[in-house]
């Protein structure tokens, strides 16, 4: 049999970029130094029956060694890359056979072919990743010269097995990028609940007035406990604000939200005064609060609720005067209120109120029906803060 003309070793098989990216592929695999799988076991035990060999190895080439998955008839588990008989597989994608290893002037001084075990024959075919790169070859070998090498369904069962080979590869890595995706879901997960529970917390213990509505009727979906208690320890989950906080609708807060559901935009305000009465027989509490209403999103952008935080106002006195007990209007007039002990003007002495201040007044809870003041008329603005000293029956003056 005639000597097979000289092929390059693994070093000068491919251009350094393409060795890089094959090291690379077979790293990516993470099948070296494994433990035996039966899938693997099972093939090489096929492939000495099949071809009639007393050593099959399924071969997987790194940069300095060969390492074997599988074998067959072979004591060691890897061997140094220049005892290796498998690089010359490289360049090709196909068998390579070579009947007398003695002969070939790539083989014949390789230490495995002069001394112990002696290896005479050889075929093995490439296992190629879907990109064509060649990551070893599943081989069978003989300690005899074989010059007839492989039949042709040999050759073709030694194919079929490197096939089923990278089949096992790929699915190997497609379960083990499986696993980290769940290790990774699962990591997140717990990040997660740790997150939730930490805000949860924050939410449940923090100082501030904390309530999330959802839809376009303000329905309560969480509330804190601060919150509970700035409205009186209502039942409020499950509830429009119409209807879990009537006192907060008859004061105008229903407006604010509206127009926050409707527009998209947040809202502010310092200093606002909200008025609570827990029921027709308790004293009326006035608070003053500065608040917040932040509209809330879905993953498409569209408003399905607003999240409210309200604090305790530090912009007011503790004894907040007149002047602040009722919510700014764009109006131009002004309120004048006296006590109800105190003697009242004549009504024709002032100018009928304009409809926009009546409004804002039936709106207060500082009106006739829960307060010691009474409505007595308006004045022009010009006039609206005079000296009091001015009349004997002058009241502090509103404007709205």
């Amino acid at each position: 049999m005639h000597e097979l003309p000289r092929k390059r070793a693994a070093t000068d098989a491919v251009d350094v970029m393409n060795e890089a990216d094959r090291l690379d592929a077979l790293h990516a695999y993470g099948i070296l130094d494994t433990a035996s799988e039966v899938g693997f076991d099972d093939i090489v035990r096929l492939a000495t029956r099949l071809c009639d060999t007393p050593v099959a190895l399924i071969s997987l080439v790194d940069a300095d060694r060969q390492w074997f998955k599988a074998r067959v008839g072979f004591e060691p588990c890897e061997t140094p890359i220049e005892q290796s008989v498998c690089k010359h597989v490289f360049g090709q994608h196909d068998l390579l056979v070579i009947s007398d290893l003695t002969l070939d002037v790539r083989t014949r001084s390789n230490p495995l072919v002069l001394d112990d075990p002696h290896l005479r024959f050889y075929a093995g075919a490439p296992l190629v990743t879907p990109k064509g790169l060649v990551l070893g070859t599943i081989c069978v070998i003989d300690h005899v010269a074989r010059p007839g090498g492989l039949t042709d369904v040999q050759a073709d069962d030694l194919r079929a097995l490197a096939r089923q080979i990278m089949t096992l590869l790929e699915m190997r890595q497609l379960i083990a990028s499986r696993d980290d995706m769940l290790l990774d879901a699962e990591s997140h997960r717990k990040k997660s609940e740790h997150e939730h529970l930490e805000l949860s917390a924050m939410f449940e213990q923090t100082p501030s007035f904390m309530a999330l509505l959802k839809g376009p009727n303000h329905v309560f979906k969480l509330v804190n406990p601060a919150y509970c208690r700035l409205v009186g320890n209502r039942q409020l989950i499950g509830k429009s604000v119409a209807e879990a906080l009537p006192d907060a609708a008859e004061q105008g807060y229903m407006n604010l939200l509206d127009e926050a559901y409707r527009s998209g935009r947040s809202f502010t305000q310092t200093g606002a005064r909200y008025a609570i009465q827990a029921d027709p027989h308790s004293p009326v509490d006035e608070r003053f609060v500065d608040f917040v209403c932040q509209p809330t999103r879905n993953e498409k952008g569209i408003v399905t609720g607003i999240f409210v935080e309200v604090r305790m106002s530090q912009s007011m006195s503790a004894k907040p005067d007149a002047r602040r007990l009722l919510p700014i209007s764009a109006s131009s007039c002004a309120i004048c209120l006296m006590p109800m002990t105190s003697q009242a003007l004549p009504q024709s002495a002032w100018p009928k109120p304009s409809a926009a201040a009546v409004s804002v007044l039936e709106r207060s809870i500082w009106s006739t029906k829960r307060s010691r003041f009474r409505w007595i008329g308006a004045a022009p603005l010009a006039s609206a803060w005079s000296d009091p000293t001015t009349s004997d029956h002058s009241a502090p003056m509103l404007r709205i």
